[in-house]
């Protein structure tokens, strides 16, 4: 009997991606067993430094390196930047309890209340409500990006509500009339689809240059109008080579790409 060589892949990074990535991997070892995977999402932080110091193949990211981090990797790669391949996007929802009476928001309204600048419903046109904050840690790959985008760059607010995931956020929303959060439309949809029906709405957004609230449907995330979407990236250390690179070749391509639209994601190709 002939024994055929085994290759790993590690692949570090977003827990927001983990899903994705999870369900790329499972089509592509249908048609290459011989390749195997090594899965650690424990945030895109913690999977560019992984990235950094060369204990890992791929980072899957939603966020791109800062200066500091970027200058820092360079020096650690002989002056090399890593190579970013974006892979799809998905937009990232606004979410209220369904018996909140507002319907549409402003990226200074939501930024106003992250930051801490509003603080009261009443401040948007609804009942006197204090308003209950919820975000994810500051290691996950959608933090920075919706302090990024959102917020402008501005810090949040202090008596920020932190919960670990997605489910946790829906509970969270569920369970008090005056709160706010976000998360992946994906995620907000079909993590707990009985509950999201019942008791989360989802606010219309506007950015400061649009003059319409646009929510977060297929045809407005892919013709870019909607204003809060996230690109996915699997980052290597070097142009990619061997079963890395046919690896990577393979989730751009369209059987790849479909595997994005099939599990609610927005292919880039």
């Amino acid at each position: 009997m002939i024994a055929f060589s085994q290759t790993t892949i590690e692949v570090s990074g977003s827990q927001f991606m983990k899903p994705i990535v999870e369900k790329l991997i499972e089509k592509y070892q249908q048609k290459n067993k011989n390749v195997q995977f090594s899965v650690n999402m424990k945030g895109s932080d913690m999977g560019l430094k992984a990235l950094t110091t060369n204990i890992t193949d791929i980072c899957a990211s939603t966020k791109v390196m800062n200066p500091k981090e970027l200058e820092r990797f360079k020096a650690d790669n002989y002056g090399q930047p890593p190579v970013m391949l974006p892979i799809g996007k998905n937009a990232i929802a606004i979410l209220v309890n369904k018996k909140n009476k507002v319907k549409e928001i402003s990226f200074e309204q939501l930024a106003g209340i992250y930051t801490g600048k509003i603080t009261n419903w009443k401040e948007l046109g609804m009942e006197d409500i204090p308003i209950k904050v919820f975000s994810y840690p500051n290691s996950s790959g959608v933090y920075p990006f919706f302090r990024s985008k959102v917020l402008g760059g501005e810090e949040y607010r202090e008596d920020l509500n932190i919960v670990p995931n997605t489910p946790e956020m829906l509970d969270s929303i569920k369970a008090n009339m005056g709160a706010i959060g976000y998360a992946d439309i994906f995620h907000a949809e079909k993590v707990d689809a009985v509950n999201f029906q019942k008791y989360i709405r989802l606010l219309a957004v506007r950015s400061n240059e649009q003059y319409l609230a646009l929510l977060p449907e297929e045809n407005h995330i892919i013709s870019n109008q909607y204003p809060i979407v996230t690109t996915m990236y699997f980052i290597t250390r070097k142009t990619p080579e061997g079963e890395v690179k046919k690896f990577l070749d393979w989730v751009i391509s369209p059987e790849g790409q479909a595997v994005l639209r099939k599990h609610g994601y927005y292919p880039m190709y």
